[in-house]
């Protein structure tokens, strides 16, 4: 009969009603479950940070003309107005080139005729970046949720070092 509850409650300490308690612990998974997801935002926002940077970093800067401005209402929560994705014209090598922006946005509400600065990558079929602080928010929100997360992950990691020591 013993045997049966040795199995279901094992313990090196005797069999189960006359055991000593056994010594707390937290198992490795607990750490990586409790740290995953402050982790997992601030890696993804540094890395979402770093693309934005190579990107800008292996970009030319040129002048662009505005040839065409698509717009559309604002249907975000909060947030009111119109939404504008402008499409360029610029030099390229070959003579003129154009691309829209793939960004969309309410500062982007350039009047068609006007020039402005714009990142383009010669000899690829890629889209341009209009150079703003749009291009980094997405990174910088999803660090933040990180960096916010990073403070109840401290608190209960303390406390879970406060329990494994008080067993």
């Amino acid at each position: 009969m013993r045997g049966w509850i040795d199995r279901v409650f094992p313990t090196e300490n005797g069999p189960w009603p006359w055991r000593r308690a056994p010594r707390r612990a937290v198992s490795w998974q607990g750490w990586v479950l409790l740290w995953l997801l402050p982790a997992g935002f601030v890696l993804g926002g540094l890395a979402e940070l770093g693309l934005q940077a190579l990107d800008h970093a292996r970009a030319t800067r040129v002048t662009g003309t505005v040839v065409r401005v698509y717009d559309w209402p604002n249907n975000a929560p909060f947030a009111s107005g119109r939404i504008y994705a402008p499409v360029f014209s610029y030099p390229d090598g070959d003579g003129l080139a154009g691309a829209s922006s793939n960004m969309a946005a309410a500062e982007l509400d350039f009047p068609v005729g006007s020039t402005h600065d714009i990142l383009v990558f010669p000899g690829s079929d890629r889209d341009v970046i209009v150079p703003g602080r749009h291009n980094w928010l997405a990174g910088q929100i999803v660090l933040g949720i990180g960096l916010v997360l990073i403070l109840p992950a401290l608190v209960v990691h303390a406390g879970i070092l406060r329990w494994l020591r008080a067993g």
